[in-house]
């Protein structure tokens, strides 16, 4: 009976998967556009912005007028089952995977169309960046266990889109050409090594000018975008004491510290308000006050406070944005510093929340510590993919944690890659299983 299903289903693969995409197109074309106040950002094109999305959305505006809304999420949807077909034909071939594994895949990679993020009906930049993280990923994959090295530029281009659009992915080239680094460690001196590797470690400074480039031609800036200073502070904001105020001596910092601290004062959202059940618990409660609250601590608070108090003082409203972003970036640090302990215990919950559970972290850690040790005797396809899905698993959780709070419409990106390292790595057990 299995082996009459596993036959079926090898015969209709293709076919479900294109019946699939037809229903889920007809679907969510009928469920219409998520208009939010990020999408009223990106057709704003406020400064504060990566470009891709902003770029996107009004090039659709602009052709389609009226309609546009319908026919961007159209174009996300095809631009995203156009990628997950790429990543089953691409991950079927690396790793050599069956038809139940690749419906496995298919499931998680088409699920985020339909969970409550919508990524293809939000208008928000997820309906491009997670097409365009599937294609990095699996054209990294390609060049790094297939030896593609004609696919490099498939790679940078996926990568420098994704990153104009989403910034929370500028260390995945580096991990990419780790992973490709620990691979050919014993002709890492080679010159076509040292070339491919240039390239790819070349990618985030490729993509900062690019970004810098953008800010300057549009809003006569020349700046990176000025929203990661202002999201950052928010949790160092979030732990802070009234007397922190005495570690600025600058008017400007000094005076946004402390109406954004009494606006969050007044609203009981200071982590010292916030009690747990007990000393084990309390840390949670703390975090998730953070977590829930988030956009009257950062959003409404310290961003659109000092944006105004800035034009207040005769500054643009480009010039405020990236003045608030300097600013928030001078009461990073020293809020940090000054209450470390607090900020350290929060961070470290925020990154066990995003990636579910303390338990799932600590198992994903000794994963990655077992495969770099693996990778340094034997560089084999299972090792360097467990050790690349840890990697990129922590990096961004690490990274959501500093730059936010941990909400899955940052963290989803990488469900797929625990799904296919979990099924590589069963795969093998029931071979040595079997042998």
């Amino acid at each position: 009976m299995i082996l009459q299903i596993k036959t079926f289903l090898e015969k209709r693969e293709q076919h479900i998967y294109s019946v699939v995409f037809a229903v889920s197109f007809i679907l969510l074309l009928f469920k219409g556009p998520i208009v939010t106040d990020d999408t009223n950002s990106y057709l704003n094109a406020e400064i504060s912005r990566f470009p891709g999305y902003v770029i996107c959305i009004n090039l659709f505006r602009f052709v389609f007028q009226s309609y546009f809304e319908y026919v961007l999420v159209a174009f996300q949807l095809i631009l995203g089952f156009c990628a997950i077909r790429y990543a089953l034909k691409t991950l079927g071939s690396v790793f050599n995977l069956n038809v139940g594994f690749k419906l496995a895949l298919f499931v998680v990679l088409l699920s985020p169309y339909f969970q409550s993020i919508y990524v293809a009906n939000n208008l928000t930049s997820e309906g491009l960046a997670f097409p365009f993280y599937i294609v990095f990923i699996c054209s990294s994959l390609q060049f790094i266990f297939h030896e593609r090295k004609n696919l490099l530029w498939l790679v940078a281009t996926s990568f420098i889109l994704l990153c104009l659009t989403r910034g929370q992915f500028i260390v995945c080239s580096l991990i990419i050409a780790f992973i490709y680094g620990l691979k050919h460690r014993k002709k890492i001196l080679s010159k076509e090594k040292i070339m491919l590797l240039a390239v790819l470690l070349l990618l985030p400074l490729s993509v900062k000018l690019l970004d810098k480039t953008y800010r300057y031609l549009a809003y006569d800036q020349f700046v990176s975008t000025p929203y990661s200073y202002v999201n950052a502070v928010a949790l160092p904001l979030f732990v802070s004491e009234k007397h922190d105020s005495d570690l600025f001596n600058n008017e400007d910092d000094k005076a946004i510290f402390k109406f954004a601290y009494a606006r969050i004062d007044s609203l009981n959202l200071l982590s010292s308000k916030v009690k747990g059940q007990n000393m084990y618990t309390e840390p949670y409660f703390r975090y998730m006050r953070f977590h829930n609250d988030f956009p009257l601590i950062c959003n409404q608070n310290i961003h659109s406070g000092g944006v105004h108090y800035y034009i207040d003082k005769g500054f643009t409203p480009a010039e405020s944005y990236i003045k608030t972003e300097q600013t928030s970036k001078n009461l990073m640090w020293p809020l940090i510093k000054s209450n470390f302990k607090e900020y350290a215990t929060l961070y470290a919950v925020s990154i066990a929340y995003g990636i579910k559970s303390i338990p799932l972290l600590i198992i994903i850690i000794i994963l990655g510590i077992w495969a770099f040790s693996k990778s340094i005797k034997e560089f084999t396809a299972l090792n360097g993919l467990v050790m690349l899905t840890v990697l990129l698993v922590v990096s961004n959780a690490t990274i959501v944690a500093v730059a936010c709070h941990s909400i899955s419409r940052y963290l989803f990106y990488n469900d797929f890659m625990l799904l296919l390292a979990g099924l590589v790595l069963l795969h093998q057990l029931i071979m040595v299983t079997n042998d």
